[in-house]
C-alpha cells in the first residue's frame, strides 16, 4: 500500500491529512442503487482497423475536418488542486471526443435542473458539416448546441435513475489504460497499476477490495478480459498504448489518439474492452493542476500520471461513470465528508 490507500472504513486522523484536496464516499455508490442516496437527477493477435483519424474527411485546411459521426452529450466532471470545473463533450460511437467550448458551468447546471440534459443519454443535433478543430479537438459552432431526449419527462428521469442502479450491482469489469507517448510514459508500471487497482502484489486497499466491501460484497470491479492485440496485450486488466504524439500535442488530442490506438489493437471500440476503462496518462500532458476526471454516466475515467493510484480518486471518479454527483453539504459542494462524492482526508 502507498500514502494515497487510506483504509476508508476509518476516518483517518487530522495530523496525517495530505495536503491535496481528495474527495471521499465509496458508500454513496451501493446506497444509490438502493435508493438511499442521491443520483445526479437529485442535484450530476487481430487484424488491424483502419484508423479513425483516418476516415475522417479532410477539408479546406488540415486543421479542420469533417464529423461524419453522430453526438452524445457526456458532461465531464474536472478534480483540481485549484477550481474544479465541468464542461461538455460530443462522444461518438467510435469513442472519440470533441469539446463544446461554447458551454459554461452554469449552462450544464440549468440544462440538468431542467431535465434537459442527461450525461449519457441525450444526443447533440448537429448541423451538417460541423468542423472539428484538430489542434484543439474541440467544434466548430456557431451557437450553443441543441438536445434531444426522450419525449417525456417521466421517461428521462427513469432512464437517469436505471443508469445509476443499473451499473451499481453485480461484477464489473475495468480496464488500466498505461500511456507511452514519444517524449513520456505513465511513470507508473503495469504491475503497479495491477496492484494499486486490483490489489495484486498483497495491496490490501485498491479501487476493487473497496467497492467489494461498501456493497457488502454485492458489487465487485474485476479485471478486464486478457485480449491478444496487434501488437500490444491486455494482460491482468492492464494494457500499454504507444501514441505518436507528444506530450506537448495537448490533451485533448492525445486522449482521442489513444482511443484511435485502442481500437486498432484490438479491432473492436473502446467501451467493448471492459465496463470501465481508466487512462493514466504520462506526466506533462494534463494541466499540473488538474488531478482526474470523468464522464458522467460514462465508461471512461482520466487521470494526471500517479493520481491513477490513488484510490479516493479512483473510487470518486468512477462514482461519476455510476451517474453520481458531488456529495454537498449546506453551500458547499463538496461538504459531505463522510462520503467519497465529497472531501476525503
Amino acid at each position: 500500500s502507498n500514502q494515497f490507500h487510506h483504509k476508508f472504513i476509518t476516518m483517518v486522523p487530522p495530523s496525517s491529512k495530505p495536503t491535496t484536496k481528495w474527495l471521499c464516499h465509496w458508500c454513496l455508490l451501493m446506497l444509490s442503487a438502493n435508493g438511499l442516496a442521491q443520483p445526479i437527477d437529485n442535484i450530476h493477435k487481430s487484424s488491424p482497423q483502419p484508423n479513425i483519424f483516418q476516415r475522417q474527411k479532410t477539408i479546406e485546411s488540415k486543421r479542420r475536418i469533417v464529423l461524419e459521426e453522430p453526438c452524445t452529450a457526456m458532461i465531464r466532471d474536472i478534480m483540481s488542486a485549484t477550481v474544479d470545473r465541468a464542461d461538455l463533450q460530443c462522444a461518438t460511437p467510435s469513442g472519440m471526443l470533441y469539446t463544446i467550448p461554447q458551454v459554461d458551468n452554469a449552462w450544464i447546471e440549468e440544462k440538468q435542473l431542467n431535465h434537459e440534459l442527461i450525461s449519457g443519454v441525450s444526443q447533440i443535433d448537429l448541423p451538417p458539416n460541423t468542423l472539428i478543430d484538430v489542434e484543439t479537438q474541440t467544434l466548430v459552432l456557431d451557437s450553443e448546441p441543441i438536445l434531444r431526449n426522450p419525449s417525456s419527462r417521466d421517461s428521462i428521469r427513469g432512464r437517469r435513475k436505471l443508469a445509476t442502479a443499473d451499473k451499481a450491482k453485480g461484477t464489473k469489469t475495468v480496464l488500466v489504460v498505461r500511456v507511452e507517448a514519444t517524449d513520456s510514459a505513465t511513470s507508473l508500471s503495469e504491475r503497479e497499476l495491477a496492484s494499486d487497482v486490483f490489489g495484486d502484489n498483497g495491496d490490501p486497499n485498491n479501487l476493487s477490495s473497496q467497492y467489494k466491501a461498501c456493497s457488502f460484497e454485492k458489487f465487485e470491479m474485476t479485471k478486464a478480459w486478457g485480449k491478444r492485440g496487434v501488437s500490444q496485450d491486455i494482460v491482468n486488466g492492464v494494457t500499454t498504448v504507444q501514441v505518436p504524439l507528444a506530450t506537448s500535442s495537448g490533451e485533448a488530442a492525445i486522449l482521442n489518439a489513444i482511443n484511435s490506438e485502442l481500437t486498432t489493437q484490438f479491432s473492436t471500440g473502446v467501451s467493448d474492452l471492459a465496463d470501465f476503462v481508466m487512462f493514466c496518462l504520462p506526466p506533462g500532458v494534463m494541466h499540473p493542476d488538474d488531478i482526474a476526471y470523468a464522464h458522467m454516466n460514462g465508461y471512461r475515467s482520466v487521470y494526471n500520471d500517479d493520481a491513477c493510484r490513488q484510490v479516493s480518486t479512483q473510487i470518486h471518479e468512477i462514482g461519476h461513470n455510476l451517474n453520481l454527483n458531488h456529495s454537498g453539504r449546506g453551500t458547499s459542494e463538496y461538504g459531505d465528508k463522510s462520503c467519497m462524492m465529497g472531501y476525503s482526508y
